[in-house]
């Protein structure tokens, strides 16, 4: 995951040498940064966001530094709100979630 993170944050600097910042956004995790099953037959497992939140959160940590910072951590109320195995989200939930997440990258 970090060497994945690593060449995007590459690219993005050989893309926009004159950016200030670079914020690296993790996906939306599960309640209390816990994983989800998947809710449909027949598939099993679990939400592949809230199980991949972790690790790119954490990956995300340790790469912060210079103009590389991290984003909203975004977390779903309840595995209800997701959609789907990906973790795509219903809609109840994925407005309140980017207004949270439009609100913190607002500019006053």
């Amino acid at each position: 995951m970090e060497s994945i993170i690593r060449r995007f944050i590459a690219q993005a600097r050989a893309h926009n040498p004159s950016a200030r910042s670079i914020v690296l956004q993790p996906v939306v995790g599960g309640p209390n940064h816990n994983t989800c099953p998947i809710r449909s037959a027949p598939e099993q497992g679990v939400v592949r966001a809230s199980y991949n939140h972790p690790h790119i959160h954490a990956a995300i940590q340790r790469l912060i530094g210079g103009n590389v910072t991290m984003g909203y951590d975004s977390t779903v109320r309840t595995c209800a709100d997701y959609n789907d195995l990906e973790g795509q989200l219903v809609p109840s939930a994925s407005h309140p979630i980017g207004q949270t997440i439009g609100d913190y990258y607002r500019i006053s």
